[in-house]
């Protein structure tokens, strides 16, 4: 990832309270080829994401209203040594 340009809040209408930027994602076509279905990756990353203020593990156990057992969930959090509160935005 690069910033390509920073952007102060006055060039927003109505002005955050907060610096903005644009920022350029080069990704790595090995790892993207070991993706089995994108379309369907592409989908979760952007439903985790939209919501990045709320806990991801309510984020996850409500994704394609298909209950995912919160246990499971925070079997998987343990194992990736994540918070049990941690929302999207801090990964």
């Amino acid at each position: 990832c690069d910033i390509v340009r920073k952007l102060p809040p006055h060039v927003f209408w109505p002005s955050p309270k907060v610096d903005s930027a644009i920022v350029r994602v080069v990704t790595n076509p090995q790892k993207r080829s070991e993706i089995r279905d994108l379309s369907s990756f592409n989908e979760f990353v952007r439903a985790i994401f939209i919501h990045r203020r709320k806990t991801l593990r309510n984020q996850l156990s409500h994704l394609h209203d298909q209950r995912i057992h919160a246990g499971s969930i925070d079997v998987a959090f343990t194992e990736l040594g994540l918070s049990a509160n941690c929302r999207a935005e801090e990964l």
